[in-house]
């Protein structure tokens, strides 16, 4: 799954960078909403598995197994799950909006 996630953050990156370069765009960035948005998803989620992930053996994906009291879930990753996550990518880009983004 690593390497599909790799492929699907490639995929979409070029996604962004080819549509900016359609608009004539040359600087692209997050918009603060957005950010705030993603990281109070990110925030959410982790709550969620909090326990699993210190039950779990130690391991970088959660944190050593560091207690909840001590975890930081700014640095969680999305715990939907790679094939949750590269779907949320792909219905992004077929919208087609680029919602969230800044572009100049």
């Amino acid at each position: 799954t690593y390497t599909y996630s790799l492929d699907e953050q490639s995929q979409h990156m070029s996604y962004i960078l080819s549509a900016a370069a359609d608009k004539g765009m040359s600087r692209i960035e997050a918009s603060e909403t957005a950010e705030k948005k993603w990281v109070e998803t990110i925030i959410e989620k982790a709550r969620l598995t909090a326990d699993f992930q210190e039950k779990c053996t130690p391991g970088y994906y959660n944190q050593e197994g560091t207690s909840k009291r001590y975890r930081n879930v700014r640095r969680e990753t999305y715990s939907k799950g790679v094939g949750a996550y590269m779907k949320l990518l792909r219905a992004w880009r077929a919208d087609g909006q680029l919602d969230g983004l800044e572009l100049n």
